[in-house]
């Protein structure tokens, strides 16, 4: 299912669109069955970082209008567990769900979504939780750290 810029589809079908969600659930697949091949994993990867919007989101697939949550999380999900983190603006990333944070509590699916979705917040907190990880992780305490610049 891996299409010619090495993200997946959902179907075999060469019309339909390779996308971020079937990506990470194809890179979740490989990842069961071992270090997984290294083109396929690479070209993988490769994509979803090209999925990173401006915003700092993740878009749903190459001609989706805008970045949203779920698709934010997966990407984020893949690349941690293939160490790949380093491919994206993870500041950007925080600086995105933050902007999905509601005053009166959860997260909306995307920019402008005025509502606030349990699914959509799980997705929220996941991505806190990945990105806190990742800052523990990388930066020793009492240490400068890459994750403390603008990107």
């Amino acid at each position: 299912h891996q299409g010619p810029g090495g993200g997946f589809r959902d179907v075999t079908d060469s019309s339909s669109a390779e996308g971020t969600n079937p990506t990470a659930a194809a890179l979740a697949l490989l990842s069961l069955s071992g270090p997984g091949e290294g083109d396929l994993v690479e070209r993988a990867v490769t994509f979803l970082a090209r999925m990173q919007r401006a915003d700092g989101g993740f878009a749903a697939s190459p001609d989706a209008p805008v970045a949203d949550l779920l698709s934010t999380f997966t990407a984020l999900v893949s690349l941690t567990a293939f160490n790949a983190v380093g491919a994206v603006k993870l500041g950007a990333v925080g600086r995105f769900v933050r902007t999905l944070s509601l005053p009166a509590g959860g997260f909306g699916a995307h920019l402008g979504d005025p509502t606030a979705d349990v699914e959509y917040t799980y997705y929220g907190i996941g991505t806190l939780a990945l990105l806190a990880r990742q800052v523990a992780v990388s930066c020793p305490k009492n240490r400068p750290c890459a994750c403390d610049q603008s990107s």
